[in-house]
């Protein structure tokens, strides 16, 4: 029996492909123009800001860009450029500050700058922030006084209780308890401060050296407050977690009555303190120390 032959399966040849061109590697953007990053700064004074351009690309990005400028203030006296190339706020009042380069050309090139007073600078109080005896039968007014009160917000709050009020004034009635303590918050953008009025009624018997710091915890300043029922030679000072004496606030006779000192966070020499726990030390002649801690948060 003969057996059949398997056929020869077809030889399959294999065609090359075309090779693709390579993609073309896209060309980086072209920079277009360049305007200032902000077009005014509202600064408070002694304040520092950066100045920096944008540059604009032709594929619509926008981004910062490190090129050397050259800025100029219509009023030095006002705003000014430090060597590092930021802008100081000096006096107070408005300027421009211009931009210019040689090989490009920056639109807009004026930047309109306000400087303006330190919140705790811009604000008065009456009465006067303190410690103090006011009639109890006698409404009492508190009023903030600014030249620009809209741009500010007002918290207030009696014994820790905040009230209803956005004014930048209170009508006090007492309530009828030993003291009443009446605290304000004021805001204006970044900026905040608290001032407080301890109220003792005249007919309360106040301690005879009673020691109070406020706001606590704090950021730029914080008040220290004391009671004297005699006058009597007072020494107040701060001190670090270490012991050291970091500032004196006062060493001096004082009158009877009611006392208000600030410490604004630094020491002896004017240098700011590093954020943490300090101690404020109250001492006289006719009774025991008195300490308060206190935290400074930068």
């Amino acid at each position: 029996e003969t057996q059949s032959e398997t056929p020869e399966a077809p030889e399959v040849v294999l065609a090359e492909m075309p090779q693709m061109p390579p993609e073309p590697t896209p060309s980086p953007p072209v920079l277009q123009s360049l305007r200032p990053a902000q077009f005014e700064f509202n600064l408070v004074r002694g304040e520092h800001r950066s100045l920096r351009l944008l540059g604009q690309y032709s594929d619509g990005s926008e981004r910062p860009i490190d090129i050397r400028a050259t800025w100029t203030s219509s009023d030095s006296t006002i705003a000014a450029m430090r060597p590092n190339g930021t802008l100081a706020a000096i006096g107070i009042g408005t300027c421009q500050i211009s931009v210019q380069l040689d090989s490009f050309t920056v639109h807009p090139n004026v930047i309109n700058v306000e400087v303006r007073l330190p919140l705790a600078d811009a604000v008065r109080f009456s009465p006067t922030w303190n410690e103090a005896a006011l009639p109890l039968a006698k409404p009492q007014a508190f009023i903030i006084r600014t030249a620009q009160p809209h741009r500010h917000a007002y918290y207030w709050s009696l014994n820790d209780r905040r009230l209803p009020v956005m004014a930048p004034q209170y009508i006090h009635t007492p309530t009828g308890q030993q003291t009443d303590t009446v605290h304000v918050a004021i805001s204006r953008g970044t900026e905040r401060i608290t001032r407080a009025w301890i109220i003792h009624p005249p007919a309360a018997k106040l301690p005879a050296y009673s020691f109070q710091v406020w706001p606590n915890p704090f950021n730029t300043t914080t008040q220290l407050r004391f009671y004297l029922s005699q006058a009597a030679s007072v020494q107040v000072a701060i001190y670090n977690v270490q012991g050291q004496r970091v500032r004196t606030l006062v060493d001096a006779p004082l009158h009877a009555g009611a006392h208000q000192m600030l410490w604004d966070g630094r020491g002896e020499r004017g240098h700011a303190a590093a954020s943490g726990l300090y101690f404020a030390h109250f001492r006289t002649a006719h009774g025991p120390p008195r300490y308060a801690k206190l935290v400074l948060l930068r």
